[in-house]
């Protein structure tokens, strides 16, 4: 008898332990009191979750709804919300004191355990000298579960098999149509888990592509440019450095400035093939290390030597030069490059 009296009372308080309202209140300073109220503790994918919030402060304060409403759907960043809010509405009193009712309509998204709180629920004065109160809201745990496959009606049993009939077996109608309508059950629950999923695949492709781009587009680009061959090189500079010279022949031209452009371009030729400094150091400057590098030949420096000097002359009027004279060495700096 005790053991039968036992399993009523655990069937009973289980019953009343599942899916129960949750409700707490906390009080504070200036007379302000929260009063909140949960419909229920464990929920349905399918089920809609009520909260109400009563708010009691003085008319000298003031709440932050959005802010309440931000920290009741706060979640991570790394998953979808697990609730979504379908409906809120506001409801405000005023009498001795301000009296303010929130009320929050939610639909879980996500299977599993989730906390649900208010965080610090603040008050702010609305004169300055007044300090602000906050209520620390407690945090409830609800649980969301699947839809539960069930059959809408008990099986028909079929008609035992005879020995002498052989496979394949016929099912009855009506169980087909209860494991059909089962199985639709289990698709849609799998289907809706799926859409609310993370969508983790479209975030690694947005990001890797993203990778990409930044590296295309902060990349050296000579990385994507064939590399200059030396040999290729100093022919190209040869044949430019030719042109230049040859482009001094046009009249016109005052003979010091004809000295003037062929020491620069001659100088802009040994910077860019052999890395000398000879676009910023003076004459004797660039002379000591051209004579001082090996890779030149006596006839080389000798030249260059000559075309530098006698153009520094004519270029600063320490000695006067006709247009012959500088077609002469014009004509030596065209050799030597059509020799190299």
């Amino acid at each position: 008898m005790r053991f039968f009296f036992s399993l009523i009372l655990i069937f009973l308080f289980s019953g009343m332990l599942e899916a129960v309202p949750i409700s707490w209140s906390i009080s504070g300073p200036e007379g302000i009191s929260v009063e909140t109220h949960f419909s229920s503790s464990e929920l349905l994918l399918s089920d809609t979750l009520t909260v109400d919030l009563k708010l009691i402060y003085p008319l000298t304060y003031q709440i932050d709804p959005a802010q309440l409403e931000k920290a009741l759907l706060h979640h991570s960043l790394l998953q979808i919300a697990p609730f979504e809010l379908v409906n809120s509405t506001r409801e405000d009193k005023k009498d001795a004191v301000q009296q303010t009712e929130l009320h929050y309509e939610l639909r879980p998204q996500l299977e599993g355990s989730f906390p649900l709180t208010f965080m610090a629920i603040s008050f702010l004065p609305q004169q300055a000298e007044a300090a602000p109160v906050e209520l620390i809201s407690p945090i409830v745990t609800m649980q969301v579960t699947m839809i539960p496959q069930t059959l809408s009606s008990p099986l028909v049993p079929s008609a035992v098999l005879p020995l002498s009939q052989t496979l394949p077996i016929e099912i009855n109608t009506d169980n087909a149509a209860h494991l059909l309508a089962d199985d639709q059950e289990a698709s849609r629950n799998v289907k809706l888990m799926q859409e609310r999923m993370f969508p983790w695949l479209e975030v690694i492709v947005v990001a890797v592509l993203a990778l990409f781009l930044l590296a295309l587009r902060y990349a050296p680009i000579q990385n994507f440019i064939p590399k200059e061959s030396s040999e290729a090189k100093e022919l190209r500079l040869r044949r430019e450095t030719t042109s230049q010279i040859l482009s001094l022949q046009e009249g016109g031209i005052p003979t010091t400035e004809l000295y003037g452009r062929l020491s620069d371009i001659l100088r802009q030729f040994f910077e860019e093939r052999f890395q000398l400094e000879a676009t910023t150091q003076t004459t004797p400057e660039f002379l000591k290390d051209l004579i001082a590098d090996p890779r030149f030949s006596t006839e080389t420096k000798t030249l260059l030597a000559e075309i530098l000097v006698e153009g520094d002359l004519a270029k600063f009027a320490l000695q006067s030069s006709s247009q012959d004279d500088f077609k002469r060495v014009q004509q030596g700096a065209l050799v030597w490059l059509g020799d190299k």
